[in-house]
């Protein structure tokens, strides 16, 4: 039994120890709980506490730190210069005038296309209109086929 109690008096530690630790957390065990969501004084905020966590904060610069601003793009001279020196390459014209003949070819195709789905539509129209006609003229035949001699009876009797 003294052996289990001299156990139990070494593995205690008093409450002076245990609020010095507490109270002096390293900064990565802070920022780290407040990554997960987890109070300062060690206990932990439940999941669905109402509010959003913001897990990266945008810095706003201060008057103080005033940081000049980088211009880009605005050194025209140079920027011609090398331009030109990149149109001059050989590979770079060679490629440049192999897309002109690209683009004219697709440009030819696209009109091709375009002028024989016009060519379809006026042909459709037109047959259409063809096929309408005919069934007019049926129409007109069959009605006088069939009224003709009905008027013809009619004239007839009336004289």
């Amino acid at each position: 039994m003294e052996g289990s109690q001299s156990v139990k008096r070494s593995s205690t530690i008093s409450e002076s120890d245990v609020t010095q630790l507490t109270s002096e957390l390293p900064r990565v065990a802070r920022s780290m709980s407040a990554d997960y969501g987890e109070t300062a004084d060690g206990a932990r905020m439940s999941k669905f506490s109402g509010y959003i966590k913001r897990r990266s904060f945008r810095r706003r610069p201060s008057k103080r730190l005033v940081i000049p601003e980088k211009n880009y793009g605005h050194d025209s001279a140079t920027y011609e210069a090398i331009r030109q020196r990149v149109l001059q390459e050989r590979a770079v014209t060679n490629a440049i005038e192999a897309l002109h003949e690209r683009w004219n070819m697709l440009m030819f195709r696209y009109e091709d296309c375009t002028t024989l789905n016009e060519e379809r539509k006026k042909r459709r129209l037109m047959k259409l209109n063809v096929k309408r006609q005919m069934e007019l003229i049926t129409i007109v035949t069959l009605f006088l086929v069939a009224c003709l001699p009905i008027v013809v009876v009619m004239f007839i009797a009336c004289r």
